[in-house]
């Protein structure tokens, strides 16, 4: 399409009742490539793939890393449970009752790749911890460990919970990564007080016991300098 095509069907889109968020992204990402003046960076999808692999080698270090999010955002317990996780396929659950995320925060945080949130603030709120997670690592672990993630997340004060949905094979070499869409929802409070759920499923390993015990050598960090102010419960669900 030239230019003056991509204009009338922006134009169409933007009048519509019902906006398409999709096609409208898609269309002026075609646009800004037909500017004569400037020249813009895209992101191929595939890079949520790649960063999950190169970053985060091993499933033990993406799992440590889940839970010293969970650590920087004040959880006082975290639980793991590891469904069918004797083959590869299985289900891990990862559930804490930390701060959890309002939309802004979501939308800040989790979905913006290379997020300095953790340069800005380098102690969470409420216990003043010294951050201990990797800047930006968290959505490359799970993606890591599973080939879907649906997150359930609440705050104290929210009546909701948020529910969002990513299904990793989405983000193939062949898309930009701003037209790749994942449905925000709210639902029925996942949790009484506050905190954030991970159910990460479609394992690409399986976890014997051996494999669990070895997440904590990578929560030494925690251990030895809060070990008094945290508290970590494991299930594991091993048939």
């Amino acid at each position: 399409m030239d230019e003056n095509q991509i204009r009338e069907k922006l134009q169409s889109l933007l009048k519509a009742k019902e906006l398409d968020y999709d096609k409208i992204v898609a269309l002026s990402n075609e646009l800004t490539k037909l500017d004569p003046n400037n020249v813009r960076f895209t992101v191929d999808a595939d890079l949520v793939s790649r960063l999950g692999n190169e970053l985060v080698a091993r499933q033990e270090t993406a799992l440590s890393e889940l839970i010293k999010n969970a650590y920087d955002a004040d959880a006082t317990a975290v639980r793991l449970r590891f469904i069918d996780t004797d083959k590869i396929g299985g289900t891990l659950i990862v559930e804490d009752n930390g701060t959890g995320m309002n939309r802004e925060q979501l939308l800040n945080g989790f979905m913006r790749i290379s997020s300095n949130l953790k340069k800005e603030k380098p102690f969470s709120d409420i216990y003043k911890r010294k951050k201990a997670g990797r800047k930006g690592i968290g959505r490359f672990a799970v993606q890591r460990l599973g080939v879907q993630l649906e997150i359930l997340t609440k705050t104290a004060d929210a009546t909701v919970s948020f529910c969002v949905k990513f299904k990793w094979n989405d983000y193939s070499a062949s898309k930009n990564i701003n037209e790749i869409s994942n449905t925000i929802n709210t639902v029925s409070p996942h949790t009484n007080e506050k905190g954030t759920t991970l159910i990460i499923t479609g394992l690409k390993d399986k976890w014997t016991m051996a494999a669990i015990k070895h997440v904590y050598t990578y929560l030494d960090d925690i251990y030895s300098l809060f070990l008094s102010s945290i508290s970590t419960t494991t299930k594991a669900d091993l048939k």
